[in-house]
């Protein structure tokens, strides 16, 4: 099996972002600074997965420490709660049969 390096990353790249990783695992609080700096910014692989975990699953770890059935049970909630909001701002039956959804279409035709 032979490891194939995702485009615009390097050695050094991995290197500083497995630093910044883990000064953001001593302090999470340096989170919203790194987001701020690095907004629109093309991230290494393990700092973009630290920040999609950080910043989109966060929930209250108090109780539920490592158990990341939780994190994906109250991901889906909120998910489906944003699409019934959603459905019934725009009158909708189907969610997925939306005003746009012949423009969608014809984009990714093109």
């Amino acid at each position: 099996l032979h490891y194939t390096p995702y485009p615009m990353t390097s050695q050094y790249s991995d290197i500083l972002s497995s630093s910044v990783v883990a000064i953001l695992k001593r302090d999470p609080r340096r989170i919203i600074f790194i987001r701020e700096k690095l907004f629109g910014q093309q991230l290494p692989v393990s700092l973009r997965q630290f920040i999609w975990t950080e910043c989109l699953l966060r929930f209250e770890k108090k109780p539920y420490d490592n158990d990341l059935s939780f994190v994906e049970l109250e991901t889906r909630r909120e998910f489906a709660a944003g699409v019934t909001r959603g459905k019934t701002e725009l009158r909708l039956t189907n969610p997925s049969n939306t005003p746009v959804t012949n423009l969608i279409e014809n984009a990714v035709i093109e």
